[in-house]
């Protein structure tokens, strides 16, 4: 019987994923991370006491050992860590893209196949499907749910002791059964915003983290002052609401200099690009040493665009056919063959 580690977040997803592959024949553990300290207030998103005790009834509804690992110092370290030093650099973070490479198909597998499991298994709705030698990360069958944005950063190795079981379904049937064996998580609500934000204030998270103030100047793109900020890692390109100045039109985040702490604003024409450089590039499957056309996402809510690949040794160049609005360095751009994710990387600078 193949050992299986669940991590349960409390939600229904990986409630319903531990239960197919417990229906499955696997042997099957849930694991609840705790990845920050307690917090008071609404639980509306994932990680709280709540959504921890949740998992533990629905572990217990299933009939399945659980357990709740604290990973606070590890997660705190790889992810909150990143997290503000990428907005103190002036770009904007993408923390759950880490989370899944580094804490759960990282260091917990690591952890899972040391105590003699076989697979870590999640609620991703994505596929790993073997393909002409290789194993493919595959878009989820159920497109307004497809998170296979979230894990360009797997690869051969990690692939093969990672199941999703959700990959093939339907959100409304995982929904389905949920209600059927009257799991806990049947009518719960799904989890928004980043886990250990509860109040989702990322600023103010970081300014009483830091102490830091990084405030200056706000200026139009011609240099013109136009007023100040209170920090400038508040701010995210593309952002209009909030900025701080009212000069009678629309006004929308450009660029953000963290060495001088100015934030320069323009016309929404100003905050579309074509042409992109990637860091830390991850091939999943296999690295393609010549340019090629492919379809590419510069957000998880972005629409997909078609583009053109050209891989160098240091880095990956993506361009465009038609301008992409707000591109932001700091997140992910992900790049897709039809349904495969070919790989992806971060997005280091537009350049025009």
């Amino acid at each position: 019987m193949k050992k299986v580690v669940v991590l349960m977040s409390g939600g229904v997803d990986s409630a319903v994923s531990a239960l197919l592959l417990k229906e499955r024949g696997y042997d099957v553990t849930g694991i609840h991370l705790s990845v920050c300290e307690p917090y008071e207030g609404e639980y509306g998103r994932c990680c709280s006491p709540v959504d921890a005790f949740d998992a533990r009834r629905a572990a217990d509804k299933i009939g399945i050992p659980f357990y709740v690992l604290n990973v606070r110092e590890v997660f705190k370290e790889i992810v909150i860590d990143n997290f503000v030093k990428e907005y103190l650099s002036g770009r904007t973070p993408n923390p759950c893209v880490i989370c899944n490479s580094r804490i759960k198909f990282g260091y917990i597998l690591k952890k899972a196949l040391s105590f003699g499991f076989e697979f870590v298994a999640t609620g991703h709705y994505a596929r790993i499907v073997p393909e002409n030698g290789y194993l493919k990360l595959k878009k989820g069958v159920d497109e307004s749910r497809d998170q296979s944005y979230f894990l360009f950063e797997l690869n051969q190795e990690n692939m093969k002791h990672i199941v999703f079981p959700l990959g093939e379904m339907l959100k409304s049937e995982v929904r389905e059964i949920a209600r059927r064996y009257n799991l806990p998580q049947s009518r719960k609500r799904e989890s928004r915003g980043i886990c250990f934000i509860p109040d989702g204030d990322h600023y103010k998270f970081i300014k009483e983290r830091e102490k830091f103030d990084g405030s200056g100047e706000i200026l139009s793109m011609d240099g013109e002052l136009l007023g100040y900020h209170n920090g400038y890692y508040k701010y995210t390109i593309g952002q209009r609401e909030g900025i701080g100045v009212a000069t009678g039109k629309r006004l929308y985040v450009v660029r953000i200099e963290p060495e001088t702490g100015r934030v320069y604003v323009g016309e929404e024409k100003d905050i579309f690009g074509r042409r992109i450089i990637l860091k830390n590039f991850n091939w999943v499957w296999e690295k393609f040493d010549i340019p090629f056309d492919a379809l590419a996402k510069i957000r998880y809510k972005h629409h997909i665009a078609g583009c053109r690949v050209y891989p160098y040794k240091e880095f990956v160049e993506v361009l465009f056919y038609e301008p992409q609005r707000s591109i932001t360095p700091g997140q992910a751009c992900v790049i897709y063959l039809g349904e495969d994710v070919i790989g992806g990387g971060w997005i280091e600078r537009v350049i025009e």
